[in-house]
């Protein structure tokens, strides 16, 4: 794949994800797509990966501006700083008074036909879990998004 167009549906991806437009989400996924979002948990098919964003975002902003790529024919390789906000309480959860924290994220992605095919997202449960107990921050540290 043209790395270019790799890093373009990259972006289109991470928008997408920001602003929760599920829609352009599921156009970038190939039909027989899957991700990994965890040691074993799998999310089939674009519906399924636009589900697994959508469950987060009812309670999270999920800001991925501050990102880096790297291609190679079919795969990329994406280390982006997540900033997460929890802007509604989960339940079971501590209350949400806007708690922002960077969570670093590794992604691990491969294309078939210009679409993500198979991708593996790798984070630390520990960094996720500071949101709970952070102040609230509405700037993303001064950081401004990258492809």
């Amino acid at each position: 794949m043209d790395p270019q167009a790799a890093r373009d549906v990259i972006a289109k991806a991470w928008h997408a994800i920001d602003v929760a437009d599920w829609d352009t989400l599921r156009a970038l996924g190939h039909k027989d797509s899957a991700i990994r979002s965890g040691a074993t948990e799998w999310h089939y098919g674009p519906d399924g990966i636009a589900a697994l964003f959508a469950h987060y975002r009812e309670n999270y902003d999920l800001d991925m501006r501050d990102y880096r790529t790297i291609v190679m024919g079919d795969k990329a390789a994406v280390e982006t700083r997540l900033k997460l906000t929890y802007r509604t309480t989960k339940a079971g959860f501590p209350e949400a008074r806007g708690q922002s924290t960077i969570v670093p994220v590794g992604s691990f992605i491969t294309f078939r036909d210009g679409l993500f095919f198979r991708t593996q997202m790798i984070l630390s449960i520990d960094d996720w879990m500071r949101v709970f107990t952070a102040d609230p921050d509405p700037d993303f540290a001064g950081q401004e998004g990258a492809g």
